[in-house]
């Protein structure tokens, strides 16, 4: 069974919030947690709607490292 969730949601087939975000802007400390085995997908857009050209986003996960909770990814 395919279950989409999107970030923001609420419950099952509500609906899910956009990130939007201004150029130079960076958006830090948003948590979510997926079930395992499920992917991530998006797209970045300028202010026209126009795709991004080599845009930089990363996926990081809590992980111990020494005793110390460090983000990996």
């Amino acid at each position: 069974m395919l279950t989409c969730l999107q970030y923001g949601q609420l419950r099952a087939f509500g609906a899910g919030r956009p990130i939007d975000l201004r150029d130079g802007q960076t958006l830090e400390k948003i948590d979510f947690a997926l079930p395992r085995g499920a992917v991530i997908t998006g797209r970045i857009l300028d202010e026209l709607g126009e795709p991004v050209v080599d845009a930089q986003v990363s996926a990081l996960r809590h992980q111990f490292v020494q005793g110390r909770r460090r983000l990996a990814p």
